[in-house]
C-alpha cells in the first residue's frame, strides 16, 4: 500500500513539478504516452480513439458518454434553399470486396447494379450460384450498401474399396459431402502361410465423412505360431515353461538357478544345455553350474562415500585397487593429493571397504602473501588478504613492487600511485573540472558564454524583490488562462508532442532538471504528516519569508494535491492510456481553452488528453480553484518559488539549501550552507541552466571523432556478446534465444547529445540593464520553444537529463535496457591515440561491463522491454545461482582490512559485470592477429587505478555494491587462460586458481 501511494504522490503531484530525477521516470514508466488519431465528437460526448499501447495488464473500460462534455449546434439552412438529396450506393461481394460504388445517386431513384455477375469460389462442400441482393433493392433514401446473396449446392464425390494387392472391392459413386461412406461386400480374406494367420485389421485410414474423392484399402494383422518351451534344474525339478512364438529366442525370466557351496567352493550358473536358439518347436533346456573358489567383495569409496570400484578376491588374495587415482575438490585455496587407503590393505578374508585419504596442500592462501617489506614495515600492518589492500592509504608505502605474479593491480600501479599518479575516472574528473572552470574563469568562449556570464555574475546578488513583486500581483485566471501555465518549468500543465499529435498533460517536471514540490514539498503528505510538516513547512516557510507569499493554508493545499493524486491514480487504473481529443474551442476548461490559443493554436486545432487526466482537470478547475483559490494560489506560489530559488541571493539560498538536503530529494543540490557566495553562485547557475552548461561542457570536451570510436567500438561488443552467449554450453536454447533477443534489443548512447551541442543561443543583448528575473525568462522561453516545436528529439534525454555527459560514469538501466556511456569517463580513458589493446582493455572493459548488467543477477529477471519477467529456463536458472553462489563465496573469504570481508552478496552483481566485461573483450581479441595480451592486461589493471582512500572514505565503501578496486583487477583477471598464459601464473603464485576452481559466470 505504501508503494501505490508514494506512486499516487509521485503521479499527480507532477501537476506542478519540475526536476530531473523520478518524476519523469514515473511519468514514463506509468503514464506512458501514446498516439491516437481517432477523433471524438464533442456534439454527441462520445469518443472513437483507440489506445493501442495500452497497458496490458488492466484492461480499463471505456468512459460512459456522460462523463464527457458534449456540445450542440442550432443552426439549420433555409428551406428555400433545398437542393435535391443525393446518396451513395455501395455493392460488395459476400467477402465484403466492393464490387461498384454509384455516387450522388438522387433520392427516390431505384439503383441498378451494373458490373459482372457477382460470383464465389466453391469450397469443399458447397458450389455457390448467386441469387441476388440483401437488402432487398428499393428507391433510395440514405446511403446505403447492398451485399451479393449466393444459393449452396451441395457437392458429391467417389469413394472406392481396395483389397491389400490393389483389387477394386466396390465403387461408390455420387456420395454426398458430409456423408459417412459404408462398405457393403464381404468382409476381405487373406490366406495364411506356414508361419502367419491373418485377420481383416479395418482400412488403410479411419472412415470419415466426404469432404473429397476417397479411397480406402484393406488391412490385415498377421498372428505368428507358438510353441511350448521348458526350462529344467540340474536334478530335474522344472523352473519355469510357456510358450513362445516361432522364431523368438526364449529367455529364462524366473530365478536364476542355484546350487549350494561348500566349504572350499561355491557354485555359479554357467547356463543352459542345449545351447538357447531360436523356437522352430517344443524344446527342453537344462540348467548347468561352473564350480569356483569361494570370492569377497571388496570396495574402494572416496572421502565423501561415492564407490570408485567393487571387485571380488579369492579368499586370502591380497586386493589392490587398479582404478583412476582418487581426487578430492579443492577448496579455498587447498589442493587434495591422494595419499592412500584406510585402514591398512590385508588378504581377503570376508567382505571389506577401503577409504580414500588425502593431504591438503595450499594453493591459493586466503592469508597474506609475502611481499618483500620496506625497511620497518611489519608484517601485522600490511592490510588485506590475499592481496594487500592497495586501496588503503599508506599500504603500498610499506612494501617493495611486487610481482605481477603475486599481485597483479599493486604491480601494475605502483609506480603510478606512489608517484601520485592517478586512474582514467580522476583523470576524467579532472578533464570535466578543468573544463568547466576554463569557462567559469573566462579562458574558455562558448555559444551562451555571455549569457550565462551575465546570470552568473548577478546570482551573487540575488533579484528576490522582482519574484516578490510578481506574487504580489499573480492572479490565478491570469496563469491558468495564458501561456504561462505551460511555460513554467513547474507550471501545472505542459503540452506535449507525443509524434503525431499535441497532449496536454500534467507537468512532469523535468524541463530544466528542477525536482518540483511533488517530490518535495509534498513528500510524504499522503502517508506522514509529521515528515511532510518537518521538511515541507520549512522549505515553503523559507520560499515564503523571502518572496512574501501566504504559508498559512500550506495543509490546505497539500490536501489538494493529495486528493487530486488519488483521482488520477484510480483513474489511470480505469482508463489505462487511452485519449480522447477535442477542439481547442471545444476544451471544456476555459483556462486551458485560453491557454492553448495563447500559445499560438488555432480554435479548430485538436488537442488530445488522456481520459484519467479528464477527473483530475475537473476538480482542480471545477471545485478547488473555485471554492479555495488561496489555497491552490499557496501551492503555486510555492512551486513556481522552487523555480525562482535561484533568484533569492546566496545568504537566502543557503538557509534554504540546509532544508532541500534534508529530503535527500535534491540529487543535484550539495550541502552549500559553510560556503562561499562564489561556489553557491556556481551551484545555482548549475543547477538553473543544466541545458546550457551540458552545451558548455560539450563545446569545450565534446570530440565527434572519439564519440565516433566510441560508438563503433559498442557496435562491435555487442557482435561479440551474440558470438559469446551462442557459445555458453549450459544455457539452453531457450535462454539464448530470450538473452539474444534482448541483445538485439537493448540501445545505447555515447559520450554526449548533439540536441545539447546545437542549443540555441540565447539573447544577450542588454545584459548590464537586465534584471534577473529578465534573463532567466529569456531562458525559458527558449526552452518551452524547444518543447513546443520539438526541437528536442534526442530519444535519450531521459538519460542526459539524468546524468549530464559530464558525469564520469557509465550506466545500465533495465527499464530502458539501454546502457549509456558518459562524455566524462569516455574522456578519462580515450584520447584517440589508443592501440587495439589499450581501447579493449580501458573503456572495451566498462562497455562490456554496462552490457553484463543487463545478465547478472538483477538484470537477468527483466525482458528485452524492461517488463520483469525471467531470461531463464528454472534449470537455467539454477545453474547460474550455483555460480553465483561460488563468486559469493570466494569474495566472503577475501579479507579487505581487519575482520572486513569483502561481502560477496553485496557486490555480486557488479563483480559478475566485471568478469563478463572481461569475457567479451578477450572474446573480440581472438579475432586480433597477434594480439598483444600483456598491453591489454596492463590497460585493464590501470582502468581502475585509483589513488588509495583514507580511514573514513574506506570504511564508508563497506556499503558500496562495487568491490575494491584492486579486487576488480585481482580476482576478475585470474579467472583467464589468457592471463595464465601471459604471465606464466602458476601454483605458488599470488595470482593463481586452478582451473577448476575459477569462478566462470558467463
Amino acid at each position: 500500500m505504501k508503494r501505490i501511494k508514494l506512486l499516487t504522490a509521485l503521479v499527480a503531484l507532477s501537476l506542478i513539478a519540475t526536476s530531473c530525477g523520478g518524476a519523469k521516470g514515473a511519468s514514463s514508466s506509468i503514464f506512458n504516452s501514446s498516439s491516437s488519431s481517432s477523433e471524438s465528437s464533442e456534439s454527441s460526448g462520445k469518443d472513437s480513439s483507440k489506445d493501442s499501447s495500452k497497458d496490458s495488464s488492466h484492461q480499463p473500460s471505456k468512459p460512459s458518454s456522460s462523463s464527457l462534455p458534449s456540445s450542440s449546434s442550432s443552426n439549420k439552412p433555409s428551406s428555400s434553399s433545398i437542393a435535391p438529396k443525393k446518396y451513395t450506393v455501395t455493392w460488395k461481394n459476400s467477402d465484403g470486396l466492393v464490387l461498384e460504388t454509384d455516387y450522388d445517386v438522387i433520392e427516390g431513384t431505384t439503383p441498378t447494379y451494373d458490373g459482372n455477375t457477382p460470383v464465389k469460389d466453391a469450397d469443399a462442400q458447397f458450389n455457390y450460384v448467386f441469387n441476388g441482393w440483401t437488402p432487398e433493392i428499393s428507391p433510395v433514401r440514405s446511403d446505403i450498401e447492398y451485399v451479393a446473396t449466393y444459393k449452396e449446392e451441395l457437392r458429391k464425390y467417389t469413394v472406392v474399396w481396395k483389397d491389400e494387392d490393389g483389387s477394386v472391392l466396390e465403387i461408390d459413386n455420387n456420395v454426398p459431402y458430409g456423408t459417412t461412406p459404408t462398405f457393403d461386400g464381404n468382409e476381405p480374406s487373406k490366406e495364411s502361410t506356414d508361419q502367419y494367420d491373418y485377420s481383416f485389421a479395418g482400412w488403410s485410414t479411419e472412415i470419415e465423412a466426404v469432404t473429397g474423392d476417397a479411397e480406402y484399402v484393406a488391412t490385415y494383422q498377421e498372428t505368428l505360431r507358438k510353441y511350448l518351451v521348458t526350462w529344467k534344474d540340474e536334478d530335474g525339478t522344472v523352473l519355469d515353461s510357456k510358450e513362445v512364438e516361432y522364431g523368438e529366442t526364449p529367455v529364462y525370466e524366473g530365478v536364476e538357478p542355484s546350487k549350494e557351496s561348500t566349504v572350499a567352493y561355491q557354485y555359479k550358473f554357467d547356463g543352459w544345455s542345449p545351447n538357447v536358439v531360436p523356437v522352430t518347436g517344443e524344446v527342453e533346456y537344462i540348467a548347468t553350474y561352473k564350480e569356483e573358489n569361494r570370492k569377497y567383495t571388496v570396495s574402494w569409496v572416496n572421502y565423501d562415500g561415492t564407490v570408485l570400484a567393487s571387485e571380488e578376491y579369492e579368499y586370502l588374495s591380497t586386493p589392490s585397487y587398479s582404478g583412476e587415482t582418487p581426487t578430492k575438490v579443492n577448496d579455498h585455496g587447498i589442493a587434495y593429493n591422494f595419499a592412500g587407503w584406510t585402514p591398512e590393505i590385508l588378504p581377503v578374508e570376508g567382505d571389506q571397504t577401503y577409504t580414500a585419504i588425502y593431504e591438503g596442500v595450499p594453493y591459493f592462501s586466503f592469508e597474506q602473501i609475502s611481499y618483500e617489506r620496506k625497511e620497518g614495515a611489519e608484517h601485522t600492518s600490511l592490510k588485506g588478504s590475499p592481496w594487500i589492500n592497495s586501496n588503503y592509504q599508506g599500504e603500498l608505502n610499506k612494501i617493495k613492487k611486487p610481482s605481477p605474479k603475486d599481485d597483479f593491480y599493486a604491480a601494475m600501479n605502483y609506480d603510478t600511485i606512489m608517484n601520485g599518479g592517478v586512474g582514467p575516472f580522476e583523470i576524467g574528473s579532472t578533464r570535466v573540472n578543468n573544463a568547466i572552470n576554463s569557462f567559469y574563469y573566462g579562458t574558455a568562449k562558448t555559444t551562451n558564454s555571455e549569457y550565462l556570464y551575465a546570470v552568473f555574475n548577478k546570482l551573487f546578488y540575488g533579484d528576490a524583490a522582482s519574484v516578490r513583486n510578481y506574487f504580489d500581483t499573480l492572479d490565478l485566471d491570469t496563469y491558468f488562462g495564458s501561456k504561462e501555465a505551460f511555460l513554467s518549468p513547474s507550471s501545472f500543465l505542459k503540452l506535449e508532442f507525443n509524434g503525431s499529435n499535441y497532449e496536454v498533460v500534467f507537468n512532469d517536471g523535468y524541463i530544466n532538471g528542477n525536482r518540483g514540490l511533488n517530490t518535495c514539498l509534498f513528500y510524504g503528505a499522503y502517508d506522514d504528516y509529521q515528515q511532510y510538516n518537518d521538511y515541507s513547512y520549512n522549505i515553503i516557510a523559507q520560499l515564503g519569508e523571502t518572496f512574501n507569499f501566504n504559508t498559512e493554508n500550506m495543509y490546505d493545499a497539500g490536501n489538494i494535491i493529495q486528493n487530486l493524486s488519488v483521482h488520477t491514480y484510480n483513474d489511470y487504473y480505469n482508463y489505462g492510456n487511452q485519449m480522447t481529443s477535442y477542439t481547442v474551442n471545444n476544451m471544456p476548461w476555459e483556462p486551458v481553452k485560453k491557454a492553448l490559443l495563447d500559445v499560438g493554436f488555432r480554435g479548430t486545432k485538436r488537442i488530445y488528453i488522456k481520459y484519467y487526466f479528464i477527473n483530475t482537470l475537473n476538480y482542480l478547475f471545477n471545485d478547488y480553484l473555485k471554492n479555495d483559490p488561496d489555497a491552490v494560489k499557496t501551492a503555486v506560489c510555492a512551486t513556481l518559488g522552487l523555480d525562482y530559488r535561484f533568484l533569492m541571493g546566496p545568504t537566502e539560498y543557503r538557509k534554504l539549501n540546509r532544508y532541500l538536503t534534508q529530503t535527500q530529494l535534491f540529487s543535484r543540490e550539495n550541502n552549500l550552507y559553510n560556503s562561499d557566495d562564489s561556489r553557491v553562485a556556481r551551484n545555482l547557475l548549475n543547477a538553473f541552466a543544466p541545458e546550457l552548461m551540458e552545451q558548455v561542457y560539450i563545446e569545450l570536451e565534446g570530440d565527434p571523432e572519439i564519440k565516433n570510436t566510441v560508438s563503433n567500438l559498442i557496435d562491435d561488443i555487442l557482435e561479440g556478446y551474440d558470438e559469446l552467449v551462442s557459445g555458453i554450453d549450459w544455457l539452453s536454447d531457450t535462454t539464448k534465444s530470450r538473452v539474444l533477443k534482448k541483445l538485439k534489443k537493448m540501445t545505447h548512447a555515447s559520450c554526449y547529445s548533439d540536441v545539447y551541442r546545437n542549443f540555441d543561443k540565447i539573447d544577450d543583448s542588454d545584459l548590464d540593464v537586465a534584471t534577473l528575473f529578465e534573463l532567466i525568462g529569456r531562458y525559458n522561453n527558449v526552452i518551452f520553444n524547444r518543447a513546443y516545436n520539438k526541437v528536442e528529439a534526442d530519444p535519450f534525454d531521459w538519460a542526459w537529463q539524468t546524468m549530464p555527459s559530464s558525469t564520469v560514469n557509465a550506466f545500465y538501466t533495465s527499464q530502458y535496457n539501454a546502457f549509456v556511456i558518459l562524455n566524462g569517463v569516455v574522456r578519462g580513458f580515450v584520447n584517440g591515440n589508443e592501440s587495439i589493446e589499450e581501447l579493449y582493455g580501458k573503456i572495451g572493459f566498462v562497455i562490456g561491463h554496462e552490457i553484463t548488467h543487463a545478465f547478472d543477477s538483477n538484470g537477468s529477471y527483466y525482458n528485452e522491454y524492461g517488463q520483469y519477467s525471467d531470461l531463464m529456463t528454472s534449470n537455467d536458472r539454477k545453474t547460474f545461482n550455483k555460480k553465483v553462489d561460488k563468486l559469493i563465496d570466494f569474495y566472503d573469504h577475501i579479507t579487505l582490512f581487519d575482520n572486513n570481508k569483502a561481502g560477496g552478496q553485496r557486490i555480486n552483481s557488479e563483480a559478475i559485470a566485471d568478469m563478463g566485461g572481461a569475457k567479451v573483450m578477450l572474446q573480440l581479441a581472438k579475432k586480433i592477429p597477434d594480439f598483444d595480451y600483456d598491453k591489454f592486461f596492463k590497460a585493464s589493471a590501470f582502468t581502475w587505478c585509483t589513488q588509495p582512500y583514507n580511514q573514513w572514505e574506506i570504511a564508508s565503501r563497506l556499503n558500496d555494491s562495487h568491490p575494491f578496486a584492486y579486487l576488480r583487477v585481482n580476482v576478475t583477471l585470474a579467472q583467464f587462460d589468457e592471463f595464465v598464459e601471459t604471465y606464466d601464473v602458476g601454483p605458488g603464485d599470488g595470482m593463481y586458481i586452478p582451473k577448476e576452481e575459477r569462478i566462470a559466470i558467463w
